[in-house]
């Protein structure tokens, strides 16, 4: 939940330093290179990955649950499906 959480602050934390930036006509055709782009060049998207990543490493805790579920009510049914499709997430990896 940090990953995602500091991700969020990242990205709109860097969106928003650039959006002030842009807002002011001085700064019309000029590059923002203060606040977190001083950082790297796209930390909007490295905020962004960060989220993603945490939304997701969040999300998969849920797997092995919905797998349990799914076996009470299905019984034989998911035993052979788990039999014939052995991989959870990503085919042929996890």
């Amino acid at each position: 939940m940090a990953i995602f959480i500091l991700g969020i602050l990242v990205e709109w934390g860097s969106e928003i330093q650039r959006l002030r930036f842009k807002k002011d006509v001085k700064n019309r055709g000029r590059v923002y290179t203060k606040g977190l782009f001083g950082l790297t060049r796209h930390i909007n998207y490295t905020g962004y990955l960060f989220w993603r990543t945490g939304f997701a490493l969040a999300a998969a805790g849920i797997i092995p649950e919905l797998d349990e579920y799914c076996e009470k009510k299905y019984t034989n049914q998911w035993t052979k499906y788990k039999e014939d499709v052995p991989y959870k997430l990503f085919p042929f990896i996890l």
